[in-house]
Order: C-alpha cells, then structure tokens, then sequence
C-alpha cells in the first residue's frame, strides 16, 4: 500500500486486492441487502443502495481480514484491536444525488471512525467526463481519482470526499466498505454516571 496524495490537508493510501472471487463477493454482497432489514435505498436524497454487513465469511470475512492486515502493516504498524462498522454502496445509473461526507460517525459503536476503506468490487463501464470518480475534498485541496475493480483507498474517517455518479452506464457501482478505529483496552468509551437503581 502506498500513498497516492500526501498533502498537508490529508493522505490517501492505494493497493489492489487481486485474488477474490468477484462474482462470489456480488453475490454475498447483494443477499446481505436483502437479509439485512435496517438497507437504506435510495431516494432523492440518498445516494443508492446502502446496507451494513450483517453475513460473516466467505469473500466479505476474506476482504475484510485482507484490510486488517494492510491496516495493522502499513497505517498501525502493530497488532491492534479494532471497533469496525462495514457497508455495502450499491449504485445505479438511476441514482442522480451524491454529495461530501465523512464517516467519523460509528452509528451504534461509541468510539469515532479514524480510517475508511473502499473496496472498489464492480465499477462501472460507458463513463464520460468525471463520472464514476471519487472526489477528495478540504479546505484547501481537492483531488480525484477514478477507481478500477480490485483497488482498494484508505484514507482519514475525517477526509470529506463524494462519489461522482455514472448516468451512462447499465453496469452498477458497488463498494465494499468500513471504517476502523483502533481501541485501547484501557480507556473508558462508556460515561458512567450514577443512578438511583
């Protein structure tokens, strides 16, 4: 893994995953939004398909330990324990809305998201102009990228980038995704506050 932007606004990580079964992973992938009954799909408003991944093993646990290696080798550098929240991005040439976004929010866990990860499964074919590219965006930088499948970036949780559709392609954009933080035993993520009870 190397990076492919190093600014003073923040860095972007690139590798490739070459030995999965895509076929599989879609497969997994697609039965995961159908099993899991908290998927969002898409609206006016919302992005395409977006499901947590509720299935282990299989090509999703074989990516995921695939990342948490990569994580603990290159970003780490040591063995760690992780709090993790991994999704499925699905999207179509239907779905019009993309906008900047972070992903420090861990929904359900209580620790904040450090590095994102995006698994870039099936991209999409037909592309004109800046379709189908990733946006990074600060302040003062902004830099694009247009994945190919089996590329994997890593960047900060805290890095605000965008999706740039693809209205001209029959072939769906689907991202296997997450965000690691990693968690020190001995500190308090609970606020423990005195009761009655």
């Amino acid at each position: 893994m190397k990076p492919i932007l190093d600014s003073l606004s923040f860095t972007i990580y690139k590798t490739r995953i070459d030995n999965f079964n895509q076929e599989k992973l879609i497969k997994e992938l697609r039965y995961n939004i159908d099993i899991n009954e908290n998927t969002k799909y898409a609206e006016k408003t919302n992005p395409g398909i977006q499901s947590g991944i509720v299935l282990t093993g299989g090509e999703i646990s074989k990516i995921n330990n695939i990342v948490c290696n990569y994580m603990n080798e290159f970003i780490y550098k040591s063995e760690n324990l992780y709090s993790f929240n991994n999704w499925v991005y699905l999207s179509s040439r239907e779905n019009l809305y993309s906008g900047f976004h972070t992903h420090t929010n861990m929904d359900i866990l209580k620790t904040k998201g450090e590095w994102t990860w995006t698994f870039y499964v099936q991209m999409p074919d037909n592309l004109k102009g800046d379709d189908g590219r990733i946006v990074f965006k600060s302040d003062t930088d902004e830099f694009s990228i247009l994945p190919t499948e089996g590329d994997l970036l890593v960047f900060p949780a805290s890095t605000k980038h965008m999706p740039i559709t693809n209205t001209s392609s029959d072939r769906e954009r689907i991202v296997f995704a997450g965000t690691l933080s990693k968690i020190d035993l001995n500190k308090s993520y609970v606020k423990h506050e005195k009761t009655l009870f």
